[in-house]
């Protein structure tokens, strides 16, 4: 080989040496972009985990706050038809209370009204004796 083509040779080498080093320095740039891409994605997931594990905690707490107030309102509505049934069996008595009591007025009229015509002629008997009485001592203050 001659001194040319071993210059020519060099320069060529030299030529693909920075060629190569340039593409080198670009596959560096272009990982270490793509390993701070993957740190900001790391850190993206590590923020919507937090994220989402807050939301659970929040739903679950919601969850519970809600299944405590399905208890109480559960516990109340036990409560409101327990003393419905209360209220309902003590309406009951009374209405059965006042149909008896109804009931024997109506038996104590009828007996009034068989009666009436016996007191009526208890009455008049009286009424005929008394004047008789009357009649009498009239007659006696008379004489």
């Amino acid at each position: 080989m001659t001194d040319d083509e071993i210059k020519q040779l060099v320069g060529s080498n030299a030529q693909a040496i920075q060629a190569l080093s340039r593409d080198i320095s670009r596959l560096v740039e272009t990982q270490q972009e793509a390993a701070k891409e993957r740190e900001e994605l790391r850190q993206l997931i590590k923020s919507t985990i937090r994220s989402i594990e807050a939301y659970a905690d929040s739903a679950a707490d919601e969850r519970l706050e809600l299944q405590q107030l399905i208890e109480a309102n559960a516990r109340a509505i036990q409560a409101y038809a327990d003393s419905s049934t209360a209220d309902r069996a003590q309406i009951k008595e009374a209405i059965m209370m006042l149909t008896n009591v109804q009931q024997r007025m109506a038996n104590m009229l009828g007996n009034l009204d068989e009666d009436r015509t016996t007191i009526l002629r208890k009455l008049m008997a009286i009424e005929s004796k008394l004047d008789l009485v009357l009649e009498n001592q009239e007659g006696e203050s008379n004489s």
